[in-house]
């Protein structure tokens, strides 16, 4: 093992029921605070924007929305970008509203892990120190992009180095898709050797699905992604990391929304959550798109009589297809309920 993570009671592998952080309400929230500004990083199949309109002060509105409500979020993931590269690292962190955040949710970031030891560690000394006067066990999830390439050439000693600081908390690698992403490795055995050199989970995300550009390349990079995933023939055992698969966790219970520039989204979530910031997704936390994907999916014939349709609704899949025009199914139906 190379490093090992996921070693306390935040980590994947290491489950206490009695000891691991735990939100106890009985819906689950997921919030992106998409607020950070600025990255360095050039990492292959990512189409996240890295210029920001959310104001600090924002996290004011933020919080009293989220304690107005009748339960708090599970998760709170600060980005869309790399937190190591944040122009506004300091600005954020040190914001009052932030260590009140803190104080009502788990907290998410994600870095490439690329940056210089001593800033990720000043940092994330930063990132750890908000906790100093909260009742609450510390619970942060770093999302860690890996490049597979410089993984399989083993040429990655100071992201390594990086990584020995992460020994609290919970890590999951991500890798975003792009049309190269298992030529020199298959995902069974990227998975595996992962587990056993860091005791931690690494899923490959379609973030193409944020591009903004509707007339883009989403049908194009969708129907690659979904054929060569299915090519991959996954084990079981990894594709429980895809809680899209499974449907105990179903969207109607699991809300995910985007908050940027002072406005709440609500987020797709296919295979992975669809960041989005256009006036179709602008919603509150109250608000019910049950009916709204239904009505959609009445008009697909692939989604009609399909045994998954509820379960693709509930996670407002149909309005993102709606969103992009899309009109066959979308999803890997192999795959479904693949932890039953």
């Amino acid at each position: 093992m190379i490093v090992h993570l996921n070693s306390t009671y935040a980590g994947y592998y290491s489950y206490n029921a009695d000891e691991s952080p735990i939100n106890t309400d009985f819906l689950r929230t997921e919030i992106n605070l998409d607020i950070l500004h600025g990255c360095s990083q050039m990492c292959p199949g990512c189409f996240i924007p890295r210029k920001n309109l959310t104001k600090a002060d924002n996290l004011e509105t933020l919080y009293n929305l989220l304690i107005g409500g009748s339960y708090h979020p599970d998760e709170i993931t600060i980005g869309p970008t790399d937190i190591f590269d944040a122009e506004n690292f300091s600005e954020i962190m040190s914001h009052p509203y932030m260590e009140k955040i803190y104080g009502i949710s788990a907290i998410g970031f994600t870095s490439t892990l690329t940056q210089p030891y001593l800033l990720v560690k000043e940092k994330l000394a930063v990132i750890w120190g908000l906790y100093k006067h909260i009742h609450r066990v510390p619970d942060i999830d770093f999302k860690i992009v890996l490049d597979i390439d410089k993984y399989l050439d083993g040429d990655l000693d100071s992201f390594y180095k990086n990584l020995e600081l992460f020994e609290f908390g919970s890590v999951q690698f991500r890798v975003n898709y792009h049309k190269d992403v298992f030529k020199r490795i298959g995902y069974n055995e990227l998975c595996q050797r992962v587990f056993d050199d860091f005791n931690a989970p690494v899923i490959i995300t379609p973030s193409f699905l944020t591009d903004r550009n509707v007339r883009g390349k989403v049908t194009q990079h969708l129907e690659n992604f979904r054929r060569e995933m299915l090519e991959q023939k996954i084990d079981k055992k990894w594709l429980n990391l895809y809680t899209f698969f499974d449907a105990k966790f179903n969207g109607f219970g699991c809300q995910n929304y985007s908050f940027y520039n002072n406005k709440l989204y609500l987020n797709p979530f296919l295979y992975d959550v669809i960041i989005q910031r256009t006036p179709q997704f602008e919603t509150t936390m109250d608000a019910n798109t049950l009916y709204d994907n239904i009505e959609y999916a009445q008009q697909v014939d692939d989604c009609n009589g399909c045994e998954f349709m509820m379960s693709c609704a509930e996670r407002n899949v149909h309005l993102y297809m709606e969103s992009r025009g899309l009109d066959s199914c979308v999803a890997l139906k192999e795959y479904m309920y693949a932890s039953d």
